[in-house]
């Protein structure tokens, strides 16, 4: 699952849709307090995740960075993409901090980009979602050119 807030909110919805369509898994993104009023109770051993930070000024980061902290007490698959002092694992991932908000989003889909062009072959699936594409693809046209 991939968390956000604010424009982090945004960036793990499209965080989830690439590595739903890269690594074949399923993946759920939330934004903060969404995920804290009923996905949380989730949270287990095989539970992953990956949250996108706020700056360390906005009022929920040490909420998240808390978070964060209770969910790698119970799975050790658990990153951050964005900043903060406190984050600094090598599970973490610094990166935009130092950019505007609106330009932030460019920097922290980086990562999952990079995730999805590497994982595939390391699982042995490279390939695997396009061919699955291609076969749903020829019985619903979905790429079907003539759409009013």
């Amino acid at each position: 699952m991939i968390v956000g807030k604010q424009a982090g909110a945004q960036v793990a919805r499209e965080t989830a849709l690439k590595l739903q369509e890269t690594i074949l898994i399923p993946v759920s993104s939330y934004e903060f307090e969404e995920f804290l009023h009923g996905p949380s109770m989730a949270l287990d051993a095989g539970m992953g995740g990956i949250y996108l930070m706020p700056p360390v000024t906005d009022p929920d980061y040490i909420r998240m960075a808390e978070l964060v902290r209770f969910h790698r007490d119970i799975c050790p698959m658990v990153y951050t993409i964005g900043g903060g002092e406190d984050l600094a694992a090598n599970e973490d991932c610094s990166i935009g901090m130092d950019d505007a908000w609106y330009a932030r989003v460019f920097a922290w889909i980086l990562p999952s980009q990079i995730v999805g062009a590497l994982l595939p072959d390391q699982k042995g699936i490279a390939g695997k979602g396009l061919e699955l594409f291609w076969r749903l693809d020829a019985v619903l046209n979905i790429k079907y050119e003539g759409r009013a």
